[in-house]
């Protein structure tokens, strides 16, 4: 297993997990994802997929190089395949959703949860408690940046589904 730099690798360590954000990366040489899962377990790896909806759903895309370049893959198909190569989880950003406090795209989240066996971390979209309680009943750890964690103070959000919602 030949290391390479954080940088170079896309990896983040956040306490003892390994975080594959590039979803470039992943998608560029994903026999990586075995490589890490292999050195560090499963569990410390989480997969980034970056989606783009299509109108008719079968034909959304899976999207590198933040999102400018389509790789012609199926974010559920993609998503098995991470599973198989090891990810302990994947985290699920959807394109379209991200920035606009709209909600989350439950159908894209439906659709990968019931395909893989791995805890999913939903992204993108989220702009009220009530968008969090529509994933979160779900069971799915759900993402949100920093601003968002600032507007929905974690304690409330845990009162409402303990032990079941997870915020970054």
């Amino acid at each position: 297993f030949k290391q390479k730099t954080a940088y170079e690798i896309g990896v983040r360590l956040v306490g003892s997990e390994m975080c594959i954000r590039d979803s470039t990366y992943a998608v560029e040489q994903p026999e990586f994802i075995s490589q890490v899962a292999k050195h560090y377990g499963s569990q410390a790896v989480i997969a980034s997929i970056d989606v783009k909806k299509s109108f008719w759903r079968k034909d959304d895309t899976v999207r590198i190089y933040a999102g400018k370049k389509n790789t012609h893959r199926n974010p559920v198909e993609w998503a098995m395949e991470l599973e198989r190569l090891g990810a302990g989880e994947i985290l699920l950003t959807s394109i379209d959703r991200e920035g606009t406090w709209d909600g989350f795209d439950l159908d894209l989240v439906k659709l990968v949860t019931s395909r893989v066996n791995i805890p999913v971390i939903a992204h993108g979209g989220a702009g009220s408690v009530e968008h969090i309680g529509e994933v979160g009943q779900r069971q799915i750890i759900i993402s949100s940046e920093s601003n968002v964690r600032d507007v929905y103070n974690n304690s409330v959000v845990e009162h409402i589904f303990p032990g079941v919602v997870s915020i970054w």
